[in-house]
């Protein structure tokens, strides 16, 4: 049986977006959070711009949505627990979404499929929504290996539209 090191490597695709670049007001401090000037966007975006100068690796970027205030996890589990559990500006988290990621990745892996541009795809991703392009590079003639990185609670479909399971 092949492995991963039996292919030459065409390009490391990597996707993802920007991190969110605006700002909002906490619902309940009211106190204005500017989301492009924290630790964690300058970082990401420095990431980001480095895997754009490494050889061999296209960035594919999606898109950042701010949509409101959600009550975090810890908070939610707190008033499962014990309903007169008070909440406080710590108890609200920004509900930021990405879009257009899996969308992109799904172009892509047709394209180098449709294109005879590789023999094999690996995907590294824990998130089922990508089973209908592995399904299709794979009715094209791709061998698909699939590595999860350990993520928990990965569902069965996305592990059984894999020819290769990758482990941890």
């Amino acid at each position: 049986m092949e492995c991963v090191e039996d292919y030459k490597l065409y390009r490391i695709f990597f996707y993802d977006a920007e991190p969110y670049d605006g700002s909002s007001k906490n619902p309940v401090s009211k106190q204005a959070v500017d989301f492009a000037n924290t630790r964690f966007a300058r970082d990401y975006r420095s990431l980001l711009q480095s895997l754009e100068q490494a050889p061999n690796v296209a960035v594919r970027r999606g898109e950042i949505l701010m949509r409101g205030w959600n009550l975090g996890e810890s908070t939610l589990r707190a008033i499962r627990k014990d309903p007169t559990t008070s909440i406080s500006a710590h108890s609200f988290v920004p509900n930021i979404v990405q879009k257009g990621v899996d969308m992109r990745i799904g172009l892509d892996m047709a394209a180098l499929a449709l294109k005879r541009l590789v023999q094999a795809v690996v995907v590294v991703t824990g998130d089922a929504d990508i089973v209908p392009a592995m399904r299709f590079v794979r009715r094209e003639g791709l061998r698909t290996y699939l590595h999860t990185m350990g993520f928990a609670g990965v569902r069965p479909e996305l592990k059984a539209h894999a020819d290769v399971f990758l482990r941890p």
